[in-house]
């Protein structure tokens, strides 16, 4: 089974590139976006693919540890729950600290996941998608009636 966010990762340029490919204008309103957006990032000198693994691998093992901290979290709360009333106030102090280090470590994964950093700019995927794209638009644009 695939995960949604994967598929709507996937699907999301061919569905505005389709969606664009109905008015002329925006059809060149999306060009233009991306050729700019291609322009800005080939500003950074381009990585190998190599070193763009290190640091997916890198950004990886950040999210990693952060998913430990979480578990680990979780099974001392567990752990205490078991042991200890959980009518006391230090127990609803640890549930409140708990559900704190949880939220926290999803925002942090989020942001590790979602952010446009030093790897981004540099990608040679993120550069191959846009060339894609815009190649694409184009073929649409010239096989369109104007």
């Amino acid at each position: 089974m695939i995960p949604a966010s994967m598929v709507a990762n996937l699907l999301t340029p061919l569905f505005v590139n389709w969606l664009v490919s109905w008015s002329r204008s925006s059809l060149e309103n999306r060009i233009a976006k991306l050729e700019k957006q291609l322009s800005e990032l080939e500003q950074h000198p381009a990585i190998d693919e190599v070193k763009d693994q290190i640091l997916w691998g890198i950004t990886n093992l950040k999210m990693r540890i952060l998913d430990i901290t979480g578990a680990v979290a979780v099974i001392g709360y567990f752990g205490a729950r078991t042991i200890a009333n959980p009518n006391t106030d230090a127990f609803k102090l640890l549930s409140v600290w708990v559900f704190i280090i949880l939220n926290l470590n999803t925002f942090l994964k989020l942001q590790l996941r979602y952010q446009k950093d030093f790897r981004f700019k540099r990608s040679p995927k993120v550069r191959e998608g846009l060339l894609k794209s815009i190649n694409e638009l184009k073929a649409i644009r010239a096989s369109s009636p104007t």
